[in-house]
């Protein structure tokens, strides 16, 4: 008898000890773990569910899971716990959102499986929850870099297919006529031959337009596009852009003017190149969308802090104007309004996304104004132009104390008449192309297919000038500028080069050129540079 009592404690306090390990199991689970009956009241549950609830055990014992549920989601664990039974499934598992004491919500996981059935007793059920925040919060954040990702891809189709349209359309006119005038130019007429060239020649410009705006853009956006802060003319710079597109508005049959409004001072400080690339750009965009009237740029000075004033160059045609829908987008890469519009007056669409960029990065914006359809246009430019240094304000563009430089015209010939010249180029069009404009006026011209011939030729000749390509066989263009310098050449050397990024132009003026000329490059721009230095060094 003491012996069956013996066993049946050492029974009992085996099973007591199993209970203990098995509530501390339950009890310290890294999930949350739920007994429920068929109905879904709460028999008990363990301190992982009650955590992710925010509640203390004691609050919720005898509750409902319902109470804890999402008012659409309520119903699910009853459902589940039923399909058990029914379908005599071993687990079921769905996706449910519980409310936590706080009011948040939250996604979890819950895995139903029968714990108990008899004949006796009413069938109860473990209701395993684990928490899919994270989860679902990753898959949100998956779900969003795909799209993302879908979205670049359309956009880089777009970019690509608009580049490719831009490209290949005034291409296509320039091998097209150059092709008619090869074939047939012995038959064709002196109007139409003069036409041609005129259409190859404005083609081959918007081509290069193209190409040095899709640059542009793209060092940009990189955030390798770097802007200086320089002491300038503003006169000087407005009759630039006004003779740069004074041909322009004339073929367009329309009026350009600029004026002042109130005073503005004679001398800012800005970045020369990256203004006028935008003032080009503006005004050039509303002479292009103006059919007839006029597109007039009026300056105003803004006291904008004490420590920085503004200009605001206002542009304003009577265009075609652009409609309120059209607006939203209109400083986006390759957004354009009225299409047909788009394709008569040329362009890609970039000049004005280009413009607000470049505006940004000196501290300005390009905004539009107003517009209205049939009614014209009003862009404001805003930059920063440094503290007043002292510099006299003017009222009129023409009021300066110093005469506006003019650039001669390049039709007068033999300027370059008795100057000795050495080309560096490979390439033999290049070589035929601008010894052609340098021996048109006046100049002799010897050539160097590389940079060995030109270490050769530099030392046996006495040139004037060399005229260097930069990307050579042999011997590149910037170690034979640097061979030449390091023993004793002091000729100019001026780049003439299809190498056009900041990083070239400095690694060129280091190697020891004295200008950068990029490709293609004008006529009179290699003509009056080649004046300009020859005669610096003649003096």
């Amino acid at each position: 008898m003491k012996v069956a009592l013996r066993v049946r404690r050492r029974h009992h306090e085996t099973l007591r000890q199993s209970i203990e390990r098995c509530q501390a199991a339950f009890d310290q689970s890294a999930v949350g773990m739920l007994q429920v009956r068929q109905d879904g009241h709460i028999l008990c549950g363990n301190q992982k569910y009650y955590q992710m609830l925010g509640y203390a055990g004691g609050d919720a014992t005898g509750q409902n899971v319902a109470f804890f549920s999402h008012p659409e989601d309520a119903g699910m664990l009853p459902q589940a716990c039923l399909r058990l039974l029914q379908q005599n499934l071993e687990h079921a598992t769905f996706e449910q959102r519980f409310i936590r004491s706080n009011g948040g919500i939250f996604w979890a996981e819950v895995t139903a499986s029968v714990l108990v059935t008899t004949r006796l007793k009413a069938p109860t059920f473990l209701a395993v929850v684990q928490d899919q925040t994270s989860q679902k919060g990753f898959a949100a954040e998956l779900s969003q870099a795909r799209a993302a990702a879908a979205e670049a891809a359309r956009a880089k189709g777009a970019f690509l297919a608009n580049i490719s349209h831009e490209i290949r359309t005034p291409l296509n006119a320039i091998l097209g006529f150059t092709e008619i005038l090869a074939d047939n130019g012995a038959t064709i007429s002196d109007e139409d031959r003069m036409q041609f060239t005129a259409t190859l020649r404005r083609n081959g410009r918007l081509l290069a337009q193209v190409i040095e705006d899709i640059l542009d853009l793209s060092l940009v956006e990189a955030g390798k596009l770097e802007t200086q802060r320089l002491d300038l003319s503003l006169p000087q710079l407005i009759t630039d852009v006004m003779t740069l597109l004074g041909r322009q508005a004339q073929d367009s049959g329309i009026q350009l003017c600029a004026q002042i409004e109130g005073a503005i001072p004679e001398r800012i400080i800005s970045d020369p190149v990256r203004l006028r690339q935008i003032l080009t750009h503006v005004v050039g965009n509303s002479i292009k969308f103006t059919k007839h009237g006029t597109v007039t740029l009026t300056l105003k000075h803004l006291k904008h802090t004490q420590a920085d004033d503004q200009i605001a160059f206002m542009v304003q045609d009577s265009g075609c104007g652009i409609a309120a829908a059209d607006q939203a987008e209109l400083f986006q890469a390759f957004s354009q309004a009225d299409t047909s519009t788009t394709r008569r007056a040329g362009g890609a669409g970039l000049g004005l996304a280009l413009s607000r960029r470049l505006a940004h990065l000196l501290g300005g914006d390009v905004t539009l104004q107003s517009s209205e359809l049939h009614q014209g246009s009003t862009f404001v430019i805003t930059i920063p132009v440094g503290p007043h240094s002292g510099a006299p304000f003017i009222r009129d563009l023409a009021d300066t104390g110093q005469p506006t430089p003019r650039v001669k015209n390049c039709d007068h010939r033999f300027r370059l008449k008795g100057l000795r010249i050495l080309l560096a180029e490979d390439a033999i069009d290049n070589q035929m192309l601008i010894r052609s404009i340098l021996a048109a006026n006046g100049a002799t011209v010897d050539i160097a297919s590389n940079g060995l011939e030109v270490l050769s030729k530099a030392w046996t000749n006495d040139y004037d000038i060399i005229l260097m390509d930069l990307q050579m066989p042999r011997l590149d263009g910037y170690d034979a500028t640097a061979s030449l310098r390091r023993q004793g050449y002091r000729k100019p050397i001026i780049a003439l080069t299809a190498q056009a990024m900041k990083e070239d132009r400095e690694r060129a003026l280091k190697a020891g050129v004295n200008d950068h000329l990029t490709k293609p490059v004008s006529q009179n721009q290699l003509i009056v540079t080649v004046i300009q230095y020859a005669q610096a060094t003649a003096h």
